[in-house]
């Protein structure tokens, strides 16, 4: 026969110990921002005429299907280093003025068919080397 038969700690308590949990996870049903930010661009001038590779840095770039608006330009073509980085080259056809630049990422899929997601726009100056720029029309 055991020398304890109850516990003699628990016994001398008055009130009795809760083994109940009262609090239970709780489900958010949140899901992640996933679309692209721009944080900053290598450079944001150029003279006219003259490819110029723009390194942008930002996040939740994807490869494949990620392109650079730059202005009324659309759907450049761009060279993805990692999510948090990628690259474009700026069109020589490009005239003297103010562009901005947005990053497209088509997310289509079987569920969302033309789900496209548009990040937000940094400036883009091509001026000349006076200094002098148009804005284009």
């Amino acid at each position: 026969m055991p020398i304890f038969t109850t516990n003699p700690i628990v016994s001398l308590r008055k009130t009795p110990i809760n083994t109940t949990q009262i609090t239970c996870r709780t489900y958010v049903g949140l899901l992640p921002n996933i679309n692209p930010v721009i944080y900053s661009l290598s450079s944001n001038t150029s003279p006219p005429g003259v490819y110029t590779v723009v390194y942008i840095n930002g996040i939740n770039f994807k490869p494949y299907t990620t392109f650079v608006n730059f202005g009324s330009i659309q759907k450049i073509p761009v060279i993805y280093y990692s999510s948090n980085s990628v690259s474009f080259v700026v069109p020589s056809n490009a005239f003297i003025g103010v562009y901005s630049v947005q990053v497209i990422i088509n997310n289509s899929n079987n569920f969302n068919i033309n789900s496209v997601l548009y990040s937000n726009t940094e400036n883009y100056t091509i001026q000349s080397n006076s200094g002098i720029f148009l804005t284009p029309s």
